[in-house]
């Protein structure tokens, strides 16, 4: 929707007041002046307000703000509280917003957010013999799939049913794919059956669906994340009487977005771009440039960890990245020439990374960027087929019909 074309016959006439370069005169119009009206949009998109408003002590009005170039990074100016966190935008569309609202500069944009401190980490690695103990936590009498818990009520997962405490409470039935607890803690088991997505209560005869073309899906903590078409929702059931609320956690592209464990990858114009779905109702959304030039294979977000593994050329390798609290910056450390692409690790309450990276063979770090350490032990006991996960401060691994908690021997 515009308001005038300019050709090089015709000069373009109208333009809307709140997007119009206080700096042109007579309408001359300049490329210059089509970037202000884009940065007013743009931060307008990423913040929720126009960039010339909130109040200000003695200036009134939009217009006055604008030529006097007023905005909202102006200590004078007071903002409603309801919009986004400024400091939230990417360093260099930030510094870019501030230099054209009250700078007077009049430039192209950053061609790519790359406002996130990547630092590559230069790892100081351990080997070590020590073994691991197992101890036994739970048996099954059938493949053991996964454990879901909620203020300490913990459900387990077998190939053919779901327990509690030892005993059967029902199947899992067809399409299984995890467990969500509404925020009554009403346990729910997650079915995709030709595309369609069900909730049934544990224990009930109660059974909510989701109408929506299903292409992938990842049961997080609480939620279910879905990838339908044009978007990936946030499913999470609410309500005495229960209903399935959705929220779209981003918009993607069809063909060119992947769903992992707490993560969406998005390629565009060349650079992926990443949702880091870290709890519910609460994403980042971050460009990882390093990642480009991937053929992803798998990937997994846990806490503030996140692997991405991938094929560059024939070469396999994996990329570990660590972000800040606030997930403003992080740091990469690059694993080449790996044999496995399987992702398998788990983050304690602790902060301890756990990775396994080969047969038997497991790695041990921080998640915090500021540390270099390395601990890498081997022959551990856990192969490659085992899958680790973690109960607070616990590591703890299933294989086959057993999940067992590892310590240190």
């Amino acid at each position: 929707d515009v308001d005038s074309y300019q050709t090089r016959q015709f000069p373009a006439t109208a333009i809307m007041q709140s997007i119009s370069d206080p700096l042109v005169r007579d309408r001359c119009f300049t490329q210059g002046s089509d970037w202000f009206s884009f940065a007013v949009l743009a931060f307008q998109l990423l913040i929720g307000i126009h960039p010339y408003k909130g109040k200000h002590s003695t200036i009134k009005g939009l217009e006055n703000r604008m030529n006097a170039g007023i905005s909202v990074f102006d200590r004078g100016v007071r903002l409603p509280k309801a919009i986004g966190d400024i400091e939230s935008i990417p360093a260099n569309y930030l510094q870019w917003f501030r230099e054209v609202f009250e700078g007077g500069m009049r430039t192209i944009p950053p061609d790519r957010f790359s406002a996130r401190r990547e630092r590559r980490v230069q790892t100081r690695v351990r080997d070590s013999a020590k073994g691991l103990i197992f101890k036994l936590l739970e048996e099954l009498p059938e493949r053991y799939i996964g454990s879901w818990q909620c203020n300490g009520q913990r459900l387990s997962a077998s190939s053919q049913s779901i327990w509690k405490g030892g005993n059967v409470l029902e199947g899992t039935g067809e399409g299984f794919e995890g467990i969500v607890f509404d925020d009554h803690e009403r346990a729910y088991r997650v079915n995709r059956i030709a595309g369609e997505l069900g909730f049934a209560m544990i224990g009930s005869e109660l059974t909510l669906r989701w109408i929506g073309a299903v292409s992938s899906l990842s049961v997080g903590e609480g939620c279910v994340y879905v990838h339908s078409l044009h978007h990936v929702f946030e499913l999470r059931i609410v309500g005495e009487v229960p209903m399935v609320a959705s929220a779209v956690v981003t918009n993607v592209l069809r063909h060119a977005t992947q769903l992992f464990s707490g993560v969406v990858l998005q390629k565009l114009l060349g650079t992926v771009y990443v949702s880091l779905l870290t709890e519910p109702g609460k994403s980042y959304q971050i460009a990882l440039p390093e990642v480009s030039e991937l053929m992803v294979v798998d990937a997994k977000l846990r806490s503030r960890v996140l692997v991405v593994s991938g094929y560059r050329g024939s070469s396999l390798c994996r990329l570990v990245f660590r972000f800040s609290t606030d997930f403003a910056s992080y740091d990469l450390r690059v694993d080449e020439d790996i044999d496995i692409a399987t992702v398998n690790f788990a983050v304690l309450d602790s902060g301890v990374c756990v990775m396994a990276v080969g047969d038997e063979v497991l790695e041990l770090f921080s998640e915090c960027p500021s540390s270099a350490r390395v601990d890498r032990l081997h022959k551990t006991g856990v192969s490659l087929d085992m899958e680790l996960s973690s109960r607070a401060s616990e590591l703890v691994v299933s294989c086959e019909n057993r999940l067992m908690k590892l310590t240190m021997a």
